[in-house]
């Protein structure tokens, strides 16, 4: 399902059918068209609508892999060998459910042992259960008749409602009796529970039940601070189309430590040698927090970071909450190996700001400071420069109220008497 902003997001499970089963197959996804709570929610932005359904074109996408078998692929558990030939049991003269059956149509003069009342609002149903521990059992079903819809009642012989379901049209406009949705509702130990069946023709194309979900609790704010924390930073420059990393920093809250990587060929070695520095005992178990870890450092970083332990994800909406490096830490010759962890989080979910702006929010003693950064993408750009500032042009924001040339010269004046 395509949400509009670019993102994707599945809908359905993976489902694994024969070419005899393909129409059956389409006709259940279909249905899916016909979910209020999902189609509310389907991006519309060029307001492409079908008028006759009254749904937005363009936004569900089926796709499907025809497979000569499934063993031996990943499909394989979807679908097991004891149950490709089973035989499917048949909906197609009546719906059953806790042991009553009932016609899988609206064509109520279809169903059996149906008296009406005298304004035909209601209706009566008497017949014989076939739940073998209710068997000679007979029970009683109220219908209560609405304009676009009727309501049935399941009652035992004891008059007390077993469930309840109602059965709406699918395709008003056609009045098509067989095309509808049964819409089961039924309480345990005092929860409802919702079950809806789709049928065509007879025919159960498509169902969904809802499941009881327990809600996240809210944890109590911590009012401590904690400093089990550090800080990275990753700066890049361009070599031509390519952005390579030149510089990692990282700082613990009382002691900054700063890696260069001069060579763009082996940057990723000298990476590797940053990260060893978070592997001691001092860092281990703490949480790294990186601004824009998702979408820009953990480019650079996960290839180096798979090479010094195992790599676990928590990702939401193609972005990562948090990325786990689990290492060895005992000795080798040691029986029992023990291992630690280091948890690189984006800081950037949690204060969605840019660094400057949040300096200035925090009030923070040493802000982040203007750079030229477009002076490290010089082709004769040097590590070792010692001279003038750069030229004007070459700082982030140049030509903006929030780096005019008035700030440039006070920039000038911090360095004239330094390297």
């Amino acid at each position: 399902m395509n949400l509009g902003n670019g993102e994707f997001r599945s809908c359905s499970f993976t489902q694994v059918s024969t070419l005899s089963e393909f129409n059956v197959l389409l006709s259940i996804l279909g249905q899916i068209f016909f979910i209020p709570d999902l189609t509310n929610k389907m991006s519309c932005s060029e307001m492409d609508i079908d008028i006759d359904l009254n749904l937005p074109k363009g936004t569900i996408y089926f796709d499907f892999k025809p497979l000569k078998t499934v063993k031996g692929t990943k499909y394989e558990k979807l679908r097991p060998e004891s149950e490709m030939n089973r035989t499917i049991k048949d909906y197609s003269k009546y719906f059953e459910y806790k042991g009553f059956k009932f016609p899988t149509t609206m064509d109520l003069s279809v169903w059996p042992d149906l008296i009406f009342s005298d304004n035909y609002d209601t209706a009566f149903v008497k017949n014989k259960s076939t739940n073998s521990l209710s068997e000679g059992y007979t029970f009683n079903s109220l219908i209560r008749i609405n304009e676009d819809n009727y309501e049935v009642l399941v009652m035992n012989k004891d008059g007390n409602i077993l469930y309840t379901f109602t059965d709406y049209l699918l395709d008003r406009k056609a009045e098509n009796l067989t095309r509808f949705k049964r819409v089961l509702i039924e309480k345990t130990k005092g929860i409802k529970r919702k079950k809806i069946f789709y049928y065509s023709s007879d025919k159960l194309i498509f169902y969904e039940e809802e499941k009881p979900t327990k809600f996240i609790e809210t944890e109590k704010k911590d009012k401590k601070q904690t400093d089990n924390y550090l800080t990275l930073d990753l700066e890049t420059r361009m070599i031509g189309n390519k952005m390579v990393p030149i510089c990692m920093s990282i700082f613990d809250g009382m002691e900054s430590k700063s890696f260069l990587f001069p060579n763009s060929e082996r940057w990723k070695n000298d990476m590797e040698t940053a990260i060893r520095y978070l592997m001691k005992r001092k860092y281990y178990f703490k949480k790294i927090y990186i601004h824009n870890f998702s979408y820009f450092d953990s480019i650079f970083m996960i290839d180096v970071l798979s090479k010094l332990g195992k790599l676990d994800f928590i990702i939401r909406e193609n972005r990562i909450i948090q990325l786990t490096l689990t290492f060895v830490i005992s000795k080798a010759n040691s029986k029992n190996l023990r291992k630690a962890s280091l948890y690189f989080n984006d800081s950037y979910l949690v204060l969605p700001h840019s660094l400057r702006k949040l300096c200035k929010n925090f009030d923070v003693k040493t802000p982040k400071i203007d750079f030229p950064i477009d002076f490290l993408n010089l082709p004769n750009f040097n590590f070792d420069y010692k001279g003038i500032v750069p030229d004007y042009k070459l700082f982030k924001g140049s030509y903006t109220k929030e780096f005019t040339l008035d700030v440039y010269a006070e920039y000038i004046k911090k360095y004239l008497d330094k390297d």
